[in-house]
């Protein structure tokens, strides 16, 4: 779908943003609140798609450490 399409919807239904930095043309995107994450592929045509997603993404405890995400399941 149009990448504007698909971030609004992350935004909307799961309330997700951007994690930075971005990596290429992949971009996660997570909820602090729900826990949940997206992994998302950039196209050159302007299009998006999700490649993963997943719960239990949380800070981490200490400043200035990355981000930490985890899926559960295979």
């Amino acid at each position: 779908m149009s990448s504007g399409e698909l971030e609004a919807g992350l935004v909307d239904w799961y309330g997700e943003r951007p994690v930075e930095p971005a990596s290429g043309a992949r971009q996660l995107w997570a909820s602090e609140v729900s826990g949940s994450w997206s992994l998302v592929e950039y196209r050159g045509d302007g299009r998006a798609c999700v490649l993963r997603t997943g719960d239990g993404w949380a800070p981490a405890e200490e400043p200035g450490d990355q981000l930490l995400a985890q899926w559960s399941g295979s």
